[in-house]
């Protein structure tokens, strides 16, 4: 049976309480295994090293490079923390009606229609283009 939480900050207090209550208890834990300590204390110190050592790139790149990382990081988790619904933009239009029949597109990297293609109203079955020796053109099913 879910709930609606009326109250967030003290949900979050408890929450922050047991997880500092677990960890230090896990901390203590891990003091009685034999070794422990001195293997995590040797993996952040190799870790150190290796974020503190140097590269055959250029500082210049490598903090253009960690910028773009974080930019596209940003990007990439964004979305998972908006609220509420997006607003409707151009590129949600992707079908209409022209010429009696349907037509489907979608949007390519710069923001212009790609694939456009028509489709029968009836059963929505790809329609090929097609040229008889007469005047004109007709649409036909695939």
């Amino acid at each position: 049976m879910a709930s609606d939480d009326k109250h967030p900050i003290r949900t979050g207090i408890i929450i922050a309480a047991l997880g500092a209550v677990l960890g230090t208890g896990i901390l203590y834990g891990a003091t009685f295994i034999p070794g422990l300590v001195r293997g995590v204390a040797h993996v952040a110190l190799s870790v150190g090293r290796f974020l503190t050592d140097s590269i055959t790139l250029p500082r210049w790149l490598f903090l253009i490079l960690c910028v773009l990382a974080l930019v596209a990081v940003y990007r990439m988790v964004r979305p998972l923390f908006a609220h509420g619904p997006r607003e409707a933009s151009v590129t949600d239009y992707r079908t209409d009606r022209f010429l009696g029949v349907v037509w489907r597109w979608r949007y390519g990297f710069q923001g212009s229609p790609e694939d456009i293609w028509c489709f029968c109203p009836r059963c929505d079955t790809q329609l090929v283009y097609t040229e008889d020796r007469f005047p004109g053109s007709r649409l036909v099913h695939m």
